[in-house]
């Protein structure tokens, strides 16, 4: 009888039962195989550790970040001391890698990967795995087609499982994914790609300066550009403007102060980033989810005309009290001459509030202020500055906003500033 093959009695017995790994040839070729990982994050750490435990050849780990507490709940190969230590994340999840196969060889990448690092290190391994979609980590690697190869059958298709859906029948969604195209710059057909001036993405390349790789890849976070600078205020800016009015508010008579209030900030993120992280002192939420959906104008119509009430009844009050302080001082007043004044005080709109529009990082922010302003100019359109037919309800064009706009680097900005957690 001839013996049993010591790679049959070896730790990877149980996937050698697998039919699709290929049985002995197939756990060989795992063995001679080399393969780097880009980003160990939520996704990286699984794959390496999946990977190691398999007995790939060599595993190869590029990242160039440190393990923090936030990491923890997602990134299952690193842990509490590498946190506390500030250990690199590459040296915090090879040892537990390590720990799970130390048969197999590891290679460590302590740095981010660019167009130069990243061409040298994938060179002699097989296609690289690029998991994170973080933006440190997110960037170069082999390039190689993420388009589905022309051999492969089509239409290609992907079941999407969402476990949060309120509807049972919403929970399963299978979408079909594109086909190849001709003019991918990774996979496209060359003459395509010339006559439409197309670089094809090569090791050269990318080498060569001749294409941004990692903002190909979207590793680049690029800033949101809706607003013109004049509609944006630097973050220090505001801060110092919102402690001045701070400080004006605590100087005044509360009545008096609300009436000539000379600020409003409008918060756009969603009601569960507001509870866990920093606020503006009286600001109002208006979730960016909201002002996105159909019922944004709405959103905006309401929070107009509740400024408008506010201002009009601090107004009213003010003359109302001045009215009765003064009375005897202004008997020889004429009562057409008191009409003419109060006529006179509405029609002149004197500068309202400015408006500052604030998120996490400035992005949503300008979104949401320019649909603000958008949504002023068409209702100015609409409601030409014009008496009031009707009284009882508020005009739009009551409110003359002096100026509107956002915070740039929202409250990331701010937080590097150190200022405290309730402004």
């Amino acid at each position: 009888m001839d013996p049993t093959p010591p790679l049959s009695r070896s730790r990877y017995q149980r996937q050698l039962l697998v039919p699709s790994l290929g049985g002995l040839s197939g756990q060989t070729n795992l063995l001679s195989s080399r393969v780097l990982i880009i980003g160990l994050g939520g996704l990286g750490c699984p794959a390496a550790l999946y990977l190691s435990g398999a007995g790939i050849g060599t595993l190869g780990l590029m990242d160039g970040d440190t393990v923090e507490l936030s990491n923890l709940h997602r990134q299952i190969g690193h842990c509490e001391a590498s946190a506390l230590n500030h250990r690199s994340k590459v040296s915090s999840l090879l040892d537990r890698c390590r720990e799970l196969n130390s048969e197999i060889e590891y290679i460590s990448h302590e740095m981010h990967a660019t167009a130069g690092s990243g061409s040298a290190v994938v060179n002699g391994v097989d296609p690289a795995l690029k998991p994170d979609t973080d933006i440190n980590t997110t960037s170069t690697s082999k390039p190689s087609s993420p388009s589905p190869s022309p051999s492969q059958p089509q239409p290609h298709t992907m079941l999407l499982y969402n476990t949060f859906a309120s509807d049972p029948r919403q929970q399963f969604r299978t979408i079909t994914l594109r086909g190849r195209r001709k003019d991918c710059p990774a996979c496209g057909d060359d003459q395509v790609l010339t006559a439409k001036g197309i670089t094809r993405i090569t090791a050269d390349t990318i080498e060569q300066g001749r294409l941004d790789y990692v903002a190909f890849c979207g590793g680049v976070e690029q800033e949101v550009r809706v607003l013109k600078d004049e509609n944006r205020i630097d973050a220090k800016m505001f801060l110092d403007l919102m402690r001045q009015e701070t400080t004006t508010r605590e100087e005044e008579e509360e009545e008096e102060n609300e009436e000539n209030e000379k600020v409003l900030v409008i918060d756009v993120r969603e009601k569960h980033e507001v509870e866990l992280g920093a606020k503006i002192h009286k600001s109002v939420n208006l979730p960016i989810s909201q002002i996105l959906r159909l019922d944004g104008e709405k959103l905006f119509e309401q929070f107009e005309r509740e400024v408008i009430e506010r201002r009009g009844k601090k107004k009213n009050n003010k003359k109302n009290k001045k009215s009765h302080d003064e009375n005897d001082i202004q008997k020889n007043i004429t009562t057409e001459k008191i009409s003419q004044d109060h006529v006179d005080n509405d029609t002149n709109n004197p500068p309202g509030p400015a408006l500052y529009f604030v998120c996490h990082r400035g992005n949503d922010s300008q979104i949401a202020a320019d649909k603000f302003l958008h949504h002023i100019q068409r209702t100015r359109q609409q409601n030409p500055s014009s008496p009031n037919p009707n009284p009882d309800q508020p005009n739009l064009n009551q409110v003359n906003w002096s100026w509107i706009g956002d915070v740039k680097g929202g409250f990331t900005a701010m937080e590097k500033l150190e200022f405290n957690n309730d402004i």
